[in-house]
């Protein structure tokens, strides 16, 4: 009896790192231009997303037609992100973005140029309609401001 023990611990040694992990699951890719559905007073505009293993970059448009763009490290290492308002004064964003699970993670903090800084964690995961959720909270020089929910749908 002990024999056949050891020996199905042996056999479960061996095929263990073949086996996939219980309750693993892949990190979704969000690459794709994706379409705000939710709230409808936003519905319509576009986040154009690139991932892949080690970065995410998503920009959208703005005023004055230069866009937005923003890369983010997903190792959880900071990463550095500048918006040049049309007054040409840089508001610089430091973030730092890693996957709980299949949700990702975005912590970051912006630094305006009048010293004011506003603190921002977003969670982004997919539900299974393959809708991207992104659950945004903040605060303004400490003082929180109402969560955001935005939903997308892909582009096709």
């Amino acid at each position: 009896m002990l024999y056949g023990m050891t020996l199905l611990l042996l056999i479960a040694i061996a095929l263990g790192p073949q086996l996939p992990a219980q309750g693993s699951q892949d990190k979704p890719n969000l690459t794709g231009t994706w379409v705000i559905v939710l709230p409808e007073s936003s519905g319509g505009d576009e986040e154009t997303i690139k991932h892949d293993g080690m970065t995410l970059t998503r920009g959208h448009d703005s005023e004055g037609g230069h866009g937005h763009s923003f890369t983010y490290k997903l190792d959880g290492s900071e990463s550095r992100n500048v918006i040049e308002p049309h007054a040409g004064e840089q508001i610089v964003l430091l973030a730092r973005a890693a996957w709980e699970g299949t949700t990702l993670v975005i912590k970051e903090v912006a630094t305006y140029p009048n010293g004011r800084k506003r603190e921002v964690t977003s969670r982004w995961w997919l539900d299974e309609k393959g809708q991207l959720h992104v659950e945004t909270d903040s605060s303004v020089d400490g003082k929180p401001e109402p969560t955001m929910k935005i939903v997308y749908r892909k582009k096709r």
